[in-house]
């Protein structure tokens, strides 16, 4: 089988589908009809023999088939943008794609705004696509380690060999009840690890041992995979947990929440920005870090 140019789009909008689990995600991910989406998965099916994936009442699934094609896809893709970012080196110019993970609601962070990165990236003349993936920690480690994306900015505990981690900054975590907890009222001198052991706490699965380690003898009554889950569960005053000082500051202005402060159970998260270590970083994902950092830099004068 021989790539024309309609069959290497076509394969691209099958990556779409298939990352963002449906023709519908794909749909909304590349601003196209779904009829067109259609239409380049079965052209893309026509031209290699067989089905590519199930799509019906019972939803998307790939085939065997599909599966294997998924993963060559990616390599072949991968291949074709390191040219074309190879040779918008050769002319001095940016261009490519860029992929970036990022940790769930970082965007109300001002301590470092994502935002700002962007914006001082974008005053550089350029033809980089970017794209934005939010996940937890664990799963934008998994897409750093199959070449889904570029790079990454989180909250890792991990520390795997194949990536390089890069201390960025250290996000203040504060224990929290809502307005519907006992301890909602409780004078903030009397507020210490003795009084809030007999709690339910609330804890998110890639941070539970750094939490507990603040927490003697306190087991979690509930375990999430985000943030935002976890302020769900505190704010129905059945729980306490820790959340992001950024996050929990909108509920702490309405009265929702209230912080649990004290010396001995506050903590620092630390975030990281991470590659892959074993490959050669494009000039695109190299200049996007360097703003990154100036841009941490910048804000925190």
């Amino acid at each position: 089988m021989r790539f024309s140019d309609a069959d290497l789009k076509s394969c691209r909008i099958f990556r779409a589908v298939v990352e963002n689990s449906g023709f519908t995600g794909a749909q909304i991910a590349l601003n196209i009809s779904q009829p067109s989406v259609s239409a380049h998965i079965k052209a893309l099916e026509q031209r290699l023999g067989f089905d590519l994936c199930k799509r019906g009442k019972s939803g998307f699934q790939l085939t065997e088939k599909g599966e294997r094609v998924y993963e060559e896809l990616k390599r072949l893709l991968h291949s074709v943008e390191h040219f074309e970012i190879a040779m918008g080196e050769l002319r001095h110019r940016l261009t490519g794609a860029l992929r970036l993970g990022l940790a769930s609601n970082m965007v109300t962070d001002e301590q470092f705004s994502i935002r700002n990165a962007m914006e001082r990236f974008n005053q550089r003349v350029h033809d980089v696509s970017p794209n934005i993936h939010i996940g937890t920690p664990d799963m934008l480690e998994k897409e750093l380690l199959n070449g889904s994306i570029h790079l990454a900015i989180g909250n890792f505990t991990s520390n795997f060999n194949t990536l390089l981690y890069r201390k960025l900054y250290d996000e203040k975590n504060t224990l929290y009840c809502s307005a519907h907890s006992p301890l909602f009222n409780v004078p903030p001198e009397d507020i210490t690890p003795t009084i809030i052991k007999d709690a339910n706490l609330v804890t998110r699965a890639y941070l539970n041992q750094m939490e507990l380690s603040h927490l003697r003898d306190i087991h979690p009554r509930a375990v999430v995979s985000n943030m935002e889950a976890q302020a769900i569960l505190i704010l129905s005053g059945n729980y306490i947990g820790y959340l992001a000082d950024h996050y929990a500051e909108r509920w702490v202005e309405r009265g929702e929440l209230r912080s649990l402060a004290h010396p001995d159970l506050d903590k620092l998260i630390p975030f990281q920005v991470v590659t892959r270590s074993e490959m050669s970083t494009s000039q695109v994902v190299a200049t996007f870090i360097d703003d990154i950092f100036n841009s941490f830099t910048q804000t925190n004068k």
